[in-house]
């Protein structure tokens, strides 16, 4: 039978958060002491988990269902994957961690890694499409739950080990009131590794369900220290050792790497040095499929970001690092647990009962930087203040950088355009040296209005844009966007979708995201506004293409083609790209053969990162 929600043996009582973002009504998760949900008070709602089982899997069967794991919700809305996704204990954590590590290429890949030649472009491109199909094929979150199901005992072991090294050592107090999962532990014999390794083998025949069992070993073996048995917490964190990464498949081995697991989101923060700085970005989604795509790419996605911000940062003392998160909730509400967390594992908990010393296997001070990315750009101060509230009083003001200069005397990235007028001169460069009139060149621009980079490449240009494509959609004119419609969403931060349509030409057109069957002034009919949308920087030509947002990859070896005309001609002459959305080499070599002249967006994202540095370094 399905586990009750709210039964004496749960792992956790879920309530959900109300909607206010504050920290004092954020969830809390409290595992010393058990008691009746209704008698926990936490924020203003009353908000709060308990955590009074360490692990139960006694009721958990084939078929059954646990809290914070539920079968067949993918055509469901988010909500359902909130329901979903809902955390309560060490399992759903390896459950996560399992999703995002079990899908490794393996020594077949390797192998045919190395018959074939990268630098051949039809190599390359067999390679990524094995590699994107090992990934999303493999283990789903379906496949890896109905592993746990099935081999509950093995499960149980599994978190013993994790306890055994973790849990925290019991003072005089905790003695004479055992928690209930602190008796637990006593009834269960603990395994060592080799033990609990041989027993997984001997026990599952199955390999894909070994493969599964065994991760949640790794996962366990690198945990370097967690917040898992604070008494009071927003969200779980754990430090891991990043050992366990394959180098086929991430050759730069990170400094340090955690994840941070919450009812509401999950995310990650990756740094290649100890002294590393980096943004922290929101992962936004707009459906249930964008949702499960952001998902298998989250980690990816990081270790990409934080490896490209470390050639950003080649030139300032800090390394580079990067973090992402991807919400089910108000993102600033995400934001601040993933925040709090954080603090969670850098400052030393001196308080019983709320912040407690933890066992750390690392053995060493850590800080981390954090600075604005995409969606948190306007959070900076809040995690620099909410850093020195809770102890943080020799470096808090250093914990982010791009704080508000009225409060405190920071420097906005996107208030003074670092990065954007790093593209600029670029841009500029290009037109100096070519003779060319900004007036008379073309432009295709991805990331609209309402973004950092977008809204200052509008502000700051004078071209004759033919197309913006954003999140909410595609605007298109080929008789030039109306420029002063586009100022006024810039200016406004609204997205494409609000451009007033009554300016367009009559080649003009608007299609958002979630139309279907509209029909174009050239009579061509996109049959669904998210897919016309996803491919539209393939659809143009223009002299000049600037990305000032999307996703990594957006254009890699395998669509690459598509930037080409049947003649082998590139649809654009100039590529400066504001963020990084054309994968490296080979094929932006290939670009330049047909003519296109590209910039790469490290180079003018660098020249951003040095100037802000100096400048926040002033200001300290």
């Amino acid at each position: 039978m399905d586990i009750d929600m709210h039964s004496e043996n749960d792992l956790m009582d879920i309530v959900q958060a109300g909607d206010d973002p504050s920290v004092g009504d954020m969830l809390q998760i409290e595992h010393r002491h058990p008691m009746d949900i209704d008698e926990v008070q936490g924020g203003n709602d009353g908000d709060m988990h308990t955590l009074d089982d360490a692990m139960d899997v006694d009721d958990i069967g084939d078929g059954q269902q646990m809290e914070g794991i539920e079968l067949g919700n993918a055509n469901e809305d988010l909500m359902d994957i909130d329901d979903a996704n809902r955390v309560n204990c060490p399992l759903d954590c390896g459950w996560v961690f399992a999703q995002h590590f079990c899908n490794c290429l393996g020594p077949a890949y390797l192998h045919l890694k190395n018959i074939l030649d990268e630098s051949n472009p039809s190599h390359a491109e067999v390679l990524n499409d094995i590699k994107r199909c090992f990934r999303e094929e493999t283990f789903t979150q379906e496949s890896i739950a109905q592993v746990i199901h099935a081999h509950a005992e093995i499960i149980r072991l599994l978190y013993v080990n994790f306890a055994m090294v973790h849990y925290p050592a019991a003072d005089e107090a905790s003695q004479l009131s055992p928690t209930l999962s602190y008796q637990r532990l006593q009834t269960t014999q603990p395994l060592s590794d080799s033990e609990l390794y041989d027993k997984i083998r001997r026990t599952v025949l199955n390999k894909q369900d070994l493969q599964v069992l065994e991760s949640f070993l790794i996962f366990n073996k690198h945990i370097l220290k967690t917040n898992f048995y604070q008494p009071t917490k927003v969200a779980l964190l754990f430090r891991l050792a990043p050992d366990f990464l394959p180098e086929i498949e991430y050759p730069n081995k990170p400094f340090g790497m955690f994840i941070i697991i919450g009812n509401e989101f999950r995310g990650f923060h990756i740094r290649f040095r100890d002294d590393a700085l980096g943004g922290i970005r929101i992962v936004r989604s707009r459906n249930t499929e964008n949702y499960s795509i952001n998902q298998g790419m989250l980690f990816d996605g990081d270790y990409g970001l934080a490896a490209t911000q470390s050639l950003k940062n080649k030139d300032i003392p800090e390394g580079g690092a990067k973090g992402t998160i991807l919400p089910l909730a108000p993102p600033r509400r995400c934001f601040e647990k993933y925040v709090d967390a954080v603090i969670d594992l850098l400052i030393p908990g001196q308080t019983p009962g709320i912040k407690e010393p933890l066992v750390d296997l690392y053995g060493k001070p850590e800080l981390l930087f954090f600075g604005p990315d995409e969606g948190t750009a306007d959070m900076m101060d809040w995690a620099a203040l909410h850093a020195r509230d809770h102890g943080a009083e020799t470096w808090w003001k250093s914990f982010t950088i791009g704080k508000s200069a009225e409060l405190l005397g920071g420097i906005p990235h996107d208030t003074y355009g670092m990065t954007s007028l790093s593209i600029r001169q670029y841009v500029l460069g290009i037109y100096k040296q070519l003779g060319l009139r900004e007036k008379d060149i073309t432009k295709v621009q991805t990331s609209g209005p309402d973004g950092d980079l977008g809204s200052n490449e509008i502000l700051l240009s004078s071209d004759k844009t033919i197309a913006i494509i954003d999140g909410s959609g595609v605007l298109a004119d080929p008789a030039g966007i109306n420029r002063e419609e586009l100022i006024r969403l810039a200016k406004c931060r609204l997205t494409v979708a609000h451009f007033d349509k009554t300016k367009l030409s009559k080649d003009g057109y608007l299609v958002k995201v979630e139309e279907q069957d509209v029909r174009l002034p050239s009579s061509e009919i996109i049959l669904d506004g998210t897919d016309f949308r996803n491919g539209a920087h393939f659809h143009f030509k223009a002299d000049l293409f600037v990305p000032c947002g999307g996703r990594p990859e957006a254009v890699n070896i395998s669509n690459v083609a598509a930037l080409m005309d049947t003649e082998g001609k590139p649809h654009f002459k100039y590529i400066v790209e504001g963020k990084q959305a054309l994968q490296p080499n080979p094929f932006d070599f290939d670009l330049m053969d047909y003519g296109s002249q590209l910039q790469e967006g490290i180079l003018e994202a660098h020249t951003g990162v040095v100037v802000e540095r100096e400048i926040f370094v002033f200001f300290l």
